[in-house]
């Protein structure tokens, strides 16, 4: 199967020489990686290409875009069976698109790959997200309710599915979460251990830097229901909503003692309580 790999990209010199360099090691060659350019600033382009050793089809948005509105642009562009994402900091096992091809092609009623993801800093490996996940099973909505939700970079989708399916358009943060629960719900998501996928943790990435943005469209996604969720997985949810509004509290530099009654009373696991106050006595939201 031919493969399309989307790259987004804004402004992402820092670590896209690894993103390049990641993809240039593949095994698999039968490859094209659309580069979407959001108005980048600087020589992300240039360094990608530089380093590159594969088909590079290069597509500017024509005006900045939120991140999710950019992936729906690129997806209007895709001309092949399969379809994956990888942003411009994270990275794969050389052999990913190699096994995502042998899944695709041994399970060609199955629209939806995760592969197993691990979370990489600049200190190495710190923890494999869908370790509770069944290798060659399908993946159903409970199953989100005891992991957390892993990235797009993990996900390969048959380019029909999109026919029907955009990502909420104008966000920065709900895309991937509506994305793997639609799949889920329509059983149509299967999990595959053979491949790696790199999830790099970031402190300085759009999710910490704008914590409150995160905030609405989590709670603007779950008031307006599109996806009947089992009970533990909308709990799951709010208490996740009732977590990001607490880290806000910590940037707002809120009293001590205030914060400790808020966490002390919201609905969140006693472990997280800790991490939380953890975070406000070295004040890190």
């Amino acid at each position: 199967m031919h493969i399309t790999v989307v790259v987004n990209c804004y402004n992402s010199e820092k670590f896209i020489l690894e993103t390049a360099n990641s993809l240039s090691s593949q095994t698999f060659l039968n490859f094209k990686v659309l580069f979407v350019d959001n108005k980048s600033t600087d020589n992300s382009f240039y360094i990608f290409k530089s380093n590159s050793n594969f088909e590079i089809e290069y597509l500017e948005t024509p005006q900045f875009l939120s991140l999710y509105s950019a992936r729906n642009y690129a997806l209007s562009h895709i001309d092949t069976e399969i379809v994956c994402f990888l942003d411009a900091d994270d990275l794969w096992d050389p052999n990913y698109l190699k096994n995502i091809n042998i899944f695709h092609e041994n399970n060609p009623h199955v629209y939806g790959c995760q592969a197993r993801t691990l979370t990489f800093n600049n200190k190495g490996v710190l923890k494999d997200l869908t370790k509770r996940l069944s290798n060659n099973k399908p993946i159903n909505l409970l199953n989100f309710a005891n992991m957390p939700f892993p990235a797009l970079g993990g996900l390969s989708i048959k380019s029909k599915y999109f026919t029907n399916y955009r990502f909420p358009d104008y966000s920065n943060f709900i895309g991937d979460l509506d994305l793997v629960l639609k799949l889920a719900a329509e059983k149509k998501l299967y999990f595959f251990n053979d491949s790696i996928f790199y999830y790099r943790i970031n402190p300085n990435g759009l999710t910490s830097s704008n914590l409150e943005g995160w905030k609405e469209e989590l709670d603007n996604w779950l008031s307006k229901k599109l996806i009947i969720l089992p009970n533990i997985l909308s709990v799951k949810l709010e208490s996740d909503l009732k977590y990001i509004s607490l880290r806000i509290l910590i940037k707002e530099k809120l009293g001590l003692s205030k914060f400790l009654s808020e966490v002390i009373k919201s609905p969140i696991s006693n472990m997280t309580k800790l991490k939380l106050i953890i975070r406000r006595i070295i004040n890190k939201p």
